[in-house]
């Protein structure tokens, strides 16, 4: 991607699923997102539902120009985990939504299970930049759900289109970190996200 080009972001978050009632990131790209938009040049913000099906129809009308970052929450994390990664893999302890129950089935039908294919985006800097104010921590390990599921396919399009990246950002729940905190965390990471795109930091 080019550093002199003006980066514009899109934001997805997910809903509900199993007993998750009060998914942490669909409240804060609901209540804070529009605060954020012309500061940070989010052109697009959506909440989805919890399946393989709405990531699909959600990564098919992207721009293939934009960082695509996705929020996601992982409930027994005490941190936020910034993905390093996403795995060919569909294997879903519980259906999504739509009553899909994935069982150990490739999302890339022509590549093997364990392929593994990494974001453009300098996860190590990023983190240690994060580290400073935040408990955030570098992961190779997004789970095999929907989070998972989205990454994928986020980081196979992306590849495709040489002017797009995308970014899984894992978030605890609000009883382990509060609201504010996490809304703090967001804005940092995109103020952290411009700054190292505009020193030519942002990419591997």
């Amino acid at each position: 991607m080019d550093n002199n080009q003006k980066l514009q972001i899109t934001i997805s978050a997910f809903g509900k699923f199993g007993n998750i009632i009060t998914n942490p990131t669909s409240v804060i790209v609901s209540e804070f997102t529009e605060i954020f938009k012309k500061k940070y040049n989010i052109i697009h913000s959506e909440v989805l539902e919890v399946s393989t099906v709405a990531c699909q129809e959600y990564l098919n009308k992207l721009p293939d120009h934009t960082l695509n970052i996705h929020f996601g929450v992982y409930d027994g994390s005490q941190e936020f985990n910034i993905e390093q990664c996403g795995y060919n893999l569909k294997d879903f302890g519980i259906p999504d939504m739509k009553g899909y129950l994935a069982h150990n089935e490739c999302i890339e039908k022509d590549c093997k299970k364990d392929l593994c294919r990494q974001t453009k985006i300098n996860t190590g800097l990023l983190v240690q930049k994060l580290q400073e104010n935040f408990p955030v921590e570098e992961s190779t390990d997004p789970g095999r759900y929907i989070c998972n599921f989205i990454y994928y396919c986020s980081l196979l399009k992306s590849q495709g289109c040489p002017q797009s990246a995308c970014l899984f950002v894992h978030f605890p729940a609000f009883r382990t970190i509060a609201k504010e905190k996490q809304v703090d965390f967001v804005e940092n990471l995109l103020i952290t996200i411009h700054e190292m795109h505009q020193s030519g930091h942002l990419y591997k």
